[in-house]
């Protein structure tokens, strides 16, 4: 606990030096993390997605002040509507944190009523720290804070197999797994930070764990999960049939060549991430849990 305290400590110091942000109030729609931005000094809207391989901006929104872009060439997207080639966006003017941040390529997308989706660029670029009992979020710059001498849960990268040769991004686009348990076997469950549900895992993957259940059922309670240094009991868990996309339909990845290495059986989402202040260093794989107020 010492040592957690003394993370929050270096977090107030670095804060006076201006490499924290201040603390973003964020409201959340079914379990997703939204916060206003300015677009080019337009009020909008933002959403948090940790699944998302690149920062998007709304199709609605870039289509209505199209005169306030500069294009960038070409990409290929995937999402629920297959594949198609689109054109990205360079340099947009964004306002978020209390500071103005440039993104240098957003590609558009429909974002079901949000103008900008901030992905795993997002995340690389700066340490995220999201306090869900608070409802606020921050960032901290990768030189304040060496999160390796804090990290207290496991996370690696969850590749995805070979989607396009061609490359959206010269960074590692790649999803986040955390170690888990359930029922004390070990698990990789993908970081989701628009999952409502706690955790989501194939029917197959819960009679392994011993779980009796109806061919029917949608859901299931599992005795025990352990995240990090912290246990749960009796926690609600999703079960989807084989063949079902674990990850939401509405999800879009990006033309990215990359292999295949750790294996993730599901997801893990608000449900479960309510409870805590969660530090993300995406860009070095490492994370902090806390329980929050």
């Amino acid at each position: 606990m010492l040592k957690y305290m003394l993370f929050m400590i270096l977090f107030f110091s670095a804060q006076v030096m201006s490499s924290v942000t201040n603390w973003v109030d964020f409201e959340l729609r079914n379990g997703k993390i939204t916060l206003p931005v300015k677009i080019y000094g337009i009020d909008s809207v933002a959403i948090i997605d940790s699944t998302a391989q690149s920062n998007f901006i709304g199709v609605g929104f870039s289509t209505k002040h199209i005169d306030l872009f500069s294009k960038r060439g070409i990409v290929e997207i995937r999402d629920n509507r297959g594949e198609r080639r689109v054109e990205r966006f360079a340099n947009v003017n964004v306002h978020i944190f209390d500071v103005d941040m440039p993104f240098k390529e957003l590609t558009p997308i429909n974002a079901d009523g949000y103008d900008l989706v901030l992905g795993v660029p997002f995340f690389r670029e700066h340490i995220v720290q999201i306090d869900y009992p608070k409802s606020r979020l921050r960032l901290i710059s990768h030189a304040s804070v060496d999160i390796s001498k804090y990290s207290n849960i496991e996370m690696v990268s969850k590749r995805e197999p070979l989607l396009s040769a061609n490359t959206l991004l010269k960074n590692d686009p790649s999803l986040k797994v955390f170690k888990t348990e359930l029922n004390g076997r070990s698990f990789w469950l993908t970081l989701d930070t628009t999952e409502l549900n706690g955790i989501k895992i194939l029917k197959d993957d819960a009679s392994d764990l011993g779980i009796k259940m109806n061919p029917n059922e949608k859901t299931t309670i599992i005795n025990s999960v352990k995240i990090g240094p912290f246990n749960l009991e009796n926690v609600s868990v999703s079960l989807l049939d084989f063949g079902e996309d674990i990850m939401n339909s509405g999800k879009v990845t990006t033309g990215t060549r990359v292999e295949q290495s750790v294996e993730s059986k599901g997801v893990i989402g608000f449900d479960i991430l309510q409870h805590f202040i969660i530090t993300l260093d995406f860009k070095n794989n490492y994370a902090l849990l806390q329980v929050g107020e």
